[in-house]
């Protein structure tokens, strides 16, 4: 019970009047000398019994009457939050629930709207003195977040901008965030409010073993604003994908688009493509079963190298505008630098051994394609600097200078792509001998003897298996006849151990190792088994040899021209050669750029944190002469379209035995803080029987005791013989 006026409970000393006023007027009875009373029924006890209880009655109500008037004046009232009598001032943090399906518009309005003026109203009943704290459960980090403030406009003006992201909630985690606050802080009365559209998914990380033990001694109340009402129906934008063969101005791009309906009833619906800002397509009207998908394809072409920008709408509005929009990003880099290095360079081109190699990483003549080549002999490796290439390819080399093996070991763990293709002068016996002394980090792994074809087996082999899960090999994996027309006639045995860190990529038909790859430092080291001219295998003049090139060239330099789709609040991670300090710059979709500079950059690799904006983000990688471009989708969580709903006793039993507080009604919130802070009145019923103990108090006045009836017991024998003069006292 609280106290609204305490000090009014002074007044309950008042109920010592009657009692002082009894002890004053107590009567005396007079002494009257009688002769004799043994001729009279004597009922002086029974009399006086009786006196004395109706006095005792009567002396109760006139102090219960009195008393109970002091606490109706405090206000007494029934708290469920606050302290007895009170507390000078109160400290309170607002969890704010601004994830992407606030922006959902129901049956009472847009249900972020329905937000921002409960924590206003929140805001509106805080008294001068109190500290108040807002926390939202997405979007960036900001100075003015997440404090305590006596000075309530900072953080209704953080209200003010404060916007629905595209992110998931994790309510629970804001939560603690809360309480560790709070607890830290010396306010007596403390308070946590969450406003939130009890989605369920929001709620994931709450479980109830979490809430299992003792309660803390002074446990922070949680009161819950719900803003979910019945969402009106709505279709969501749930996936898209884009696919295209590199990155490569002038080689086109499918992009798909998957379709939520909504579960109640059938959408119809448009969507439309924008390309680099300009309209790119419009789909057909698109029919969507209740609680089914619909699916869309459309195609583009980047004409020009750099950054594209793509962006599909669903055209018209409906429940919940955040997922609407979805972005994709392509890349078309004109400027990945390539070194191949050979033995020698000759007058006819078609003898070197780089020849087919060189044709698959230049398939076209032009300024637009994307891999730029410098073609390099096995003596130029000591003196050229190799930390300007992406990747270096070094085909059927003998056996490098140590001086030009350390260059190489050094350029591979500091980050670089170094490609090992066998061939008639690599001798896997001085290979093995130079690798042991380099302590197994300049090739994949410890080649073996040459094989050949036998009586065993004459035919030689073929390509058997591709690995599916390598994400520049997965295109060529089917169909399988891709690659298994590839013949090998002899080919170096490349053992890949448990345990080792070797990857096979390519194994022929009877399981053996042709291509595999190996992390060094921070580098990648590969090796292909066999020549890249005719003279082991078929491969150079197969189909699969241009793309598994290609694409294998585009991964290692990381330039694909399609990063993985990735949901609004994920880092950016960007790995970095170790052996120079790049300069890195970030392009938010909203045009603001950060720049990185070198000394900023730790463990060779760059994380973007501040990815709450859904959209497009350019990377820009500046090392010396090179400069590398990446983009990245961000798009809403799609669970974040999930109705799911977690109800009010369902999320009760995962706090535990601390309980929260639902709010009744969220449209009027300042009421419900009221009513949580002061609690029920209980004027009203102390005022009844303030009036019931006046009407008592009347009718036990005025009621006379009765006399003893004459037709009573005569009272015993020892009271009978009493002296007259004792019975006389005891008269009225």
């Amino acid at each position: 019970m609280t106290f609204a006026t305490p000090l009014f409970l002074l007044a309950a000393l008042a109920g010592l009047i009657p009692l002082v006023l009894h002890m004053i007027n107590r009567q005396q009875a007079p002494v009257l000398p009688f002769s004799t009373l043994r001729f009279l029924r004597i009922s002086v006890q029974r009399t006086r019994r009786r006196k004395y209880l109706h006095d005792v009655l009567l002396l109760v109500l006139r102090i219960a009457g009195l008393v109970l008037i002091a606490i109706a004046l405090a206000s007494p009232a029934i708290s469920r939050i606050g302290g007895l009598f009170g507390s000078s001032s109160s400290s309170v943090a607002i969890v704010l629930d601004n994830s992407a399906s606030m922006s959902t518009r129901d049956e009472g309005g847009v249900r972020w709207e329905l937000a921002v003026k409960a924590a206003e109203q929140l805001l509106d009943e805080l008294n001068d003195g109190d500290s108040v704290a807002l926390i939202p459960s997405c979007g960036p980090a900001r100075p003015d977040l997440g404090r305590l403030y006596k000075n309530h406009e900072v953080v209704r003006q953080a209200v003010e901008v404060c916007r629905v992201s595209p992110e998931k909630a994790d309510l629970a985690s804001r939560l603690t965030q809360a309480r560790q606050l709070l607890e830290a802080d010396e306010s007596s009365n403390k308070e946590i409010y969450v406003i939130t559209d009890m989605q369920s998914v929001s709620w994931d990380s709450l479980k109830k073993e979490q809430s299992a033990g003792p309660p803390p001694k002074k446990p922070i109340p949680v009161i819950i604003a719900d803003t979910h009402r019945p969402a009106l129906p709505n279709v969501a934008l749930q996936g898209i994908a884009v696919r295209t063969a590199g990155p490569v101005a002038g080689v086109p791009a499918t992009v798909s688009v998957k379709l939520a309906g909504d579960a109640a009833v059938e959408q119809k619906r448009h969507i439309e493509l924008l390309f680099d800002g300009k309209p790119a397509g419009t789909s057909p009207t698109l029919s969507i079963p209740p609680g089914s998908t619909a699916e869309q394809t459309f195609r583009v072409v980047p004409e020009q190298p750099g950054v594209h920008r793509g962006e599909v709408r669903l055209v018209g509005d409906d429940a919940s505008p955040i997922d609407n929009r979805l972005f994709f990003a392509l890349t078309v880099d004109p400027n990945i630098p390539v070194a191949i290095v050979q033995p020698r360079i000759q007058e006819i081109s078609y003898l070197e051994d780089g020849y087919y190699l060189e044709r698959a990483l230049t398939p076209v003549v032009g300024e637009n394609w994307a891999i730029q080549i410098t073609k390099l002999t096995a003596d130029k490796l000591a003196t050229e600097p190799l930390s300007p290439y992406a990747v270096i390819f070094c085909v059927n080399l003998p056996v490098p200078t140590e001086e030009s093996a350390r260059r190489l070991r050094d350029y591979v763990k500091g980050g670089g792509r170094l490609f090992w293709i066998c061939g008639t002068n690599v001798d896997p016996v001085l290979y093995s001998a130079l690798d042991d002394s380099l302590q197994h980090e300049l090739i994949p792994s410890t080649i073996k003897t040459l094989r050949t074809v036998s009586t065993e087996r004459p035919d030689g082999w073929h390509i058997g298996w591709i690995d599916a899960q390598h994400p520049a090999l997965a295109p060529l994996s089917e169909p399988a006849s891709l690659y298994q027309s590839v013949h090998v006639t002899q080919h170096v045995v490349i053992p890949s151990p448990e345990g080792s860190g070797v990857r096979p990529l390519l194994r022929l038909d009877d399981g053996e190792p042709l291509l595999v790859q190996r992390p060094i430092g921070s580098g990648i080291a590969l090796m292909l088994g066999i020549s890249t001219h005719v003279d082991w295998s078929n491969l150079p003049l197969r189909p699969i040899f241009l793309p598994l090139i290609a694409r294998l060239t585009f991964q290692l330099a990381g330039a694909e021209a399609i990063q993985p789709q990735l949901v609004a609040g994920a880092p950016l991670r960007i790995p970095l050669s170790a052996a120079s300090k790049p300069t890195v710059e970030v392009v938010r979709p909203n045009g603001d750029m950060v720049r990185v500079e070198p000394s900023e950059i730790k463990d060779n690799e760059y994380r973007y944190n501040e990815t709450d904006e859904a959209g497009v983000y350019e990377v820009r990688v500046i090392d010396g002469k090179r400069r590398q471009l990446r983009a990245f989708a961000m798009n809403f969580d799609p669970a974040e379209t999930a109705p799911a709903v977690l109800a009010h006793e369902a999320l009760a039993e995962r706090f535990g035995q601390l309980r929260p507080v639902f709010a009744e009604k969220v449209t009027d919130l300042a009421s419900t803080v009221r009513s949580l802070r002061n609690g029920q009145s209980l004027v009203e019923p102390f005022l009844i029987l303030v009036l019931l103990a006046l009407v008592l108090e009347a009718y036990v006045a005025n009621r006379r005791v009765e006399p003893i009836p004459d037709d009573a017991e005569p009272v015993p024998s020892s009271t009978r013989a009493q002296p007259a003069g004792e019975a006389a006292r005891t008269g009225i």
